[in-house]
């Protein structure tokens, strides 16, 4: 019999950790799992900080410049004589995060003059920009001007949001139905480095990802120098005007763009909850420029490598708790996951690799019911035996029993408890016990002197048993003894309270009963020759204490003896009760 029993466990112990390897292939590969592995990558990236490229300038189109040179768009021969400059000091190359798609009507020259700059520069940048027309469900490429074609370098600037609407990465190269641009912070890189998209490895399953018809290739995470506004930047209109800060500027990598409240695209990204600010787009380019020229492009593993990287992780787990004792799973699950965020932390940063580990993780903590599936049935099965024991103890009595939580809400209550207060449990859950319980005093009960006559409040605090009367749901009086215990945790804080209500109606009429039949006779129900001893006591000693006369009178029937023989007893007793009348 044991043997058999052993076997079973092992059988389905054998098929719950193929369902948990399968399980956590499958979170791995469909990354079902995606927030979580988002915010652990966000809260382990931050962890580093990078200084700011002093290399790498940001020329912004600042609140300053706008209200130094006009209100925005300004005409491009503005831009012109801001390269002009530019080469002036012999700038090796400059970004521009503009637009220039459409020629400017009130300004024909200004684009002969801009394209006559960006000629003479020879190394000036502009983006090209995926956009998705959603009335007829297409993606079209908007490039510059044909005359600044010839003489510009093109990057795109596509910036893809994760799902939670945050930019944690760049593709490298990317265009219409192939991966044709590279991105506009390669380009710029690339322009005084030899730096190609070639020397840039994927450890991603495919290589493109499809958005429509725009294709997008290389992947690769960015991780952020620093909270928005780390790199250093100068008013465009400085650069203009001010020849101090355009020597400055000399052997700088340039980018142009807005940064002015209100124009412009910004962006949610891991660093942001550092000062609550989102980024703005020349920023976000700059941050991956500093990447590119640190070589800290961190490069993300995808699909199947993903799974087989988790499944070989649980695994591993799994094998090492087969062999230990199975009861000290708990602590050692918690040391190795914390082991196993350490290292993904150490390959991120040192091998700029990034691996999703929220399957893995998951897995990991499955292993603990996986290994202790048998022991936490019998708690759970303890547990069940132990709540069906008291509920049937609870229903057995007649008394009722009510607990609430701190605040007095009905939690539970026994069939005693619907029945004295004619409520059910489902109607009474959650309903404050002060509306259910109408009180009233029993005028012989001590307890309740300094209470008022009508509606009196629950026992409070130093007052553990009352006896008074409950008002019914359907209008009758009953006469009940309550009793409320707190209930407190282990830190002796209040969790709630637990009512007793005992229905003593019978018992208190019994007694009056009782009390009555003692002091009266039954027959003409005037008092008894006792109570009247006690008056006759009490009377006597009136007199000697106030001085007063008291008077006795004394009737008798005469010749009572011939009706009991003549019409029987029935009869003389009905003349004592008409007499006592």
């Amino acid at each position: 019999m044991i043997q058999w029993v052993d076997r079973a466990f092992r059988n389905t112990f054998f098929l719950r950790a193929i369902l948990l390897i399968t399980s956590v292939g499958l979170l791995s590969f469909f990354a079902v799992l995606e927030r979580i592995d988002a915010v652990i990558y966000d809260q382990i990236s931050t962890i580093q900080h990078y200084s700011p490229d002093d290399d790498i300038v940001i020329v912004a189109i600042d609140e300053e410049s706008i209200k130094t040179l006009g209100r925005w768009p300004w005409s491009r021969s503005v831009h012109a004589e801001l390269i002009k400059r530019l080469e002036s000091i012999g700038n090796p190359a400059v970004a521009f995060d503009l637009i220039f798609s459409e020629p400017q009507a009130n300004d024909p020259d200004a684009d002969h003059s801009l394209a006559s700059a960006i000629a003479s520069h020879g190394r000036v940048i502009l983006p090209v920009v995926p956009v998705d027309d959603k009335n007829r469900d297409y993606v079209y490429l908007v490039e510059p001007l044909p005359i600044y074609r010839q003489h510009a370098q093109l990057g795109h600037v596509d910036i893809e949001l994760d799902s939670d609407g945050i930019a944690r990465r760049v593709f490298l190269t990317a265009g219409i139905e192939e991966p044709e641009w590279p991105a506009f912070a390669l380009v710029l890189a690339a322009s005084t480095h030899q730096y190609t998209i070639n020397s840039m490895n994927s450890f991603s399953d495919d290589h493109v990802k499809f958005w429509g018809r725009w294709v997008r290739s290389h992947e690769v995470l960015i991780p952020y120098v620093g909270k928005t506004g780390s790199f250093q930047q100068v008013s465009y209109a400085q650069v203009l005007l001010d020849d101090r800060v355009l020597v400055s500027l000399r052997n700088k990598f340039i980018l142009v763009g807005m940064t002015a409240t209100g124009i412009g695209t910004r962006f949610a990204t891991p660093v942001s909850p550092l000062n609550r600010q989102p980024m703005s787009g020349v920023e976000w380019h700059a941050n991956v420029l500093s990447m590119l020229l640190h070589n800290r492009a961190i490069l993300p593993i995808y699909h199947y490598s993903t799974s087989l990287i988790s499944v070989a992780w649980v695994l591993a787990i799994l094998f090492l708790f087969s062999i230990f004792s199975r009861n000290i799973t708990m602590p050692l699950l918690l040391v190795l996951i914390g082991c196993g965020l350490c290292a993904i932390w150490i390959v991120l940063r040192f091998l700029h690799i990034w691996f999703p580990p929220g399957a893995a993780l998951v897995g990991t903590i499955a292993i603990y019911p996986l290994l202790n599936w048998q022991r936490i049935n019998e708690y759970m099965r303890s547990l069940f035996v132990a709540k069906a024991g008291s509920n049937a103890a609870l229903e057995s009595v007649g008394d009722g029993v009510i607990t609430t939580d701190a605040h007095n809400h009905i939690i539970y209550m026994n069939k005693g408890a619907e029945r004295i207060l004619g409520v059910a449990l489902e109607q009474a859950q959650g309903v404050s016990l002060l509306k259910l319980m109408k009180l009233s005093k029993i005028h012989d009960s001590v307890i309740f002197n300094e209470l008022i006559d009508s509606e009196i409040p629950l026992p409070i605090s130093g007052i553990d048993t009352i006896q008074c009367y409950l008002k019914t749901s359907s209008g009758e009086k009953r006469a009940v003894r309550i009793t409320r215990r707190m209930l407190r945790d282990e830190h002796e804080a209040l969790m709630g309270f637990l009512f007793a209500l005992a229905d003593i109606t019978d018992t208190i009429e019994l007694t009056k009963q009782v009390a009555y039949q003692a002091s009266y006779d039954t027959l003409t129900n005037l008092p008894n020759r006792a109570l009247l001893l006690t008056r006759f006591k009490e009377m006597t000693s009136l007199p000697e204490k106030y001085g007063k006369i008291i008077a006795v009178f004394f009737v008798s029937l005469d010749n009572f003896k011939k009706i009991n023989d003549a019409l029987g007893h029935r009869a003389g007793d009905e003349l004592i009760r008409m007499v006592s009348q």
